[in-house]
């Protein structure tokens, strides 16, 4: 259907009373002047003409197609630099990167565990670190002890003699016991000898021995462990600091008040 059919049975008149279109627009619609429509505005007057007398208008959509396809440039969409989609990585470097943080984070909590597992006392220009050597510490006479009472509670069977570790004892020394620090993890603790007042701490994960002949002031980390003489063993699983004053007759638990009026140091 031509444009041209519709108006020689209808007047411009007759359409704007059908159509409802401004006449002033349906003359310019007639005259295919667009120059004052955007595109979507007179495609949308051609299809009122059309839905009202049922057919396409071809010549006038066509003209209508050809003058906005020269006319009209295309528009080139601004897009904003943060909205501009990046390339993403690899997954499997997100899982590497994800593994690599965790791994450090659970590595800085447990080393920061450790150290505030460490009793805090004074610096001592004595401190040594904690070694086998068989002379560290020199052999010492047996302090009265009458003051300070033993711990009695050690009922469990004696464990076996461990000779793979020793804590600063002498092989060479004949009828004197061996008490032992067994860690059940990794334990911290400092050793003073009370005769000579030499200080000493490791950190430790197998058992170590201690020399029964020679008096000791032992301190130890929140960590479990167990301690070990003739009579038996007793473990220690509240994961506290513990004091402890060591003879040949065994381990006696005793407060941190007494520790250092015994002479243990206020800091390693």
């Amino acid at each position: 259907m031509l444009l041209s059919e519709i108006l020689e049975e209808n007047s411009v008149q007759s359409i704007h009373n059908k159509t409802k279109i401004s006449i002033d627009v349906l003359n310019k619609i007639i005259a295919k002047d667009f120059t004052s429509f955007k595109k979507v505005q007179a495609f949308g007057f051609i299809s009122i003409l059309e839905r009202e007398y049922g057919r396409r208008i071809d010549d006038l959509r066509d003209e209508c197609e050809e003058y906005f396809a020269a006319n009209t440039k295309e528009e080139i969409p601004f897009i904003a630099p943060n909205a501009i989609k990046k390339t993403s990585k690899p997954q499997w470097l997100i899982w590497l990167a994800s593994f690599g943080i965790l791994a450090l984070t659970i590595y800085f909590l447990i080393q920061s565990r450790m150290q505030n597992d460490i009793p805090v006392y004074k610096d001592d220009a004595n401190l040594t670190i904690l070694s086998n050597s068989k002379n560290n510490i020199e052999t010492n006479a047996a302090m009265n002890t009458n003051t300070i009472k033993k711990d009695t509670n050690i009922t469990t069977p004696a464990l076996s003699a461990d000779s793979n570790t020793s804590l600063s004892s002498d092989n060479n020394v004949t009828g004197s016991q061996q008490f032992k620090i067994i860690p059940k993890t990794r334990l911290w603790f400092g050793i003073m000898n009370l005769e000579t007042k030499e200080l000493e701490n490791s950190i430790i994960s197998t058992a170590f021995d201690i020399d029964a002949g020679k008096q000791w002031l032992i301190a130890t980390s929140k960590a479990s462990f167990s301690l070990q003489t003739s009579q038996g063993f007793k473990e220690f699983a509240d994961y506290k600091v513990h004091y402890f004053k060591v003879d040949n007759t065994g381990f006696e638990e005793i407060t941190k008040e007494q520790f250092v009026a015994l002479g243990g140091p206020k800091k390693w």
